[in-house]
């Protein structure tokens, strides 16, 4: 990607990132039901749409195969994250995001990562007729695909409870039980809920992104783990003004070491060989 070391390509890139988060911006502002104003929403859309455009076009000038199929990639990795988000507000802020509403929710940000996902592929990548996409691998069976996905899964269930537990113990169980910006302290059998729903989620959201870029497992799961986390912490966290600043950077400490790991899990399990 020499094309993108010189000081104007750079330029470019960012041009196009700030582009994608426009898009991002809009198309969540114009799906929004949270009650906020327009342009309380659409300011804050627009610096998380920020964060999520540079990372989406860093990922756009690595991936190979088709437009199609990186489309996709990018489309879901946006689109699983922000599901997950919402089912995680719905059990732990039910005052911000209805569970009634979820349905509509969902299909509403289906939208916006369709339209995330062709903007980042049109604005930033360049094809190339030699691109070759890794392909699955012919060796593993049906069985050995359900226990590493399983595998996956389970990993983040894993972390989901002790490190959320410990964070929990140490610095956000105050805010939950004073009911800080709406959140309460849902149920356990909840927590596991949201937990399994969310384990389940993970490897999806990663798994189109293992077979268009190319390198090594290490790579994609350092490119899968970060995935996850900017897109799965740092922007939510900062489209959501109403938590105070100290819970939201504790979160996003946990939420790293849920949401990476999951990642680098996907890439080892279910990812092309090298």
């Amino acid at each position: 990607m020499t094309w993108i070391v010189s000081s104007r390509g750079v330029a470019i890139v960012v041009m196009r990132a700030i582009a994608i988060g426009i898009v991002f911006a809009v198309a969540r502002t114009t799906v929004d039901t949270s009650g906020r104003g327009v342009f309380a929403a659409l300011a804050l859309e627009a610096l998380g749409g920020a964060v999520l455009g540079l990372w989406l076009a860093l990922i756009a000038t690595r991936v190979v195969g088709s437009n199609a199929r990186a489309a996709v990639a990018v489309g879901a990795l946006v689109f699983v994250n922000l599901v997950a988000v919402m089912i995680e507000g719905a059990a732990f802020a039910p005052a911000t995001q209805s569970p009634g509403a979820l349905p509509i929710a969902v299909l509403l940000q289906m939208i916006v990562a369709i339209l995330v996902g062709t903007a980042t592929i049109a604005f930033i990548r360049r094809p190339r007729s030699d691109d070759a996409a890794p392909a699955l691998p012919a060796a593993r069976s049906a069985i050995s695909w359900v226990v590493r996905y399983a595998t996956c899964a389970l990993v983040y269930v894993g972390l989901y409870f002790v490190v959320g537990a410990i964070n929990y113990t140490l610095v956000t169980g105050p805010y939950y039980r004073s009911g800080v910006a709406g959140l309460v302290v849902p149920p356990p059998e909840l927590v596991l809920f949201v937990a399994a729903v969310e384990g389940a989620l993970m490897p999806l959201a990663v798994l189109p992104l293992l077979y268009v870029l190319p390198g090594s497992r290490r790579r994609r799961a350092l490119i899968s783990g970060t995935s996850l986390f900017v897109l799965g912490a740092v922007v939510p966290l900062i489209v959501a003004p109403s938590l105070p600043l100290f819970l939201r950077v504790s979160s996003a400490i946990e939420i790293l070491f849920q949401k990476f790991p999951a990642g680098a899990a996907a890439a080892a399990l279910l990812g092309p060989e090298d």
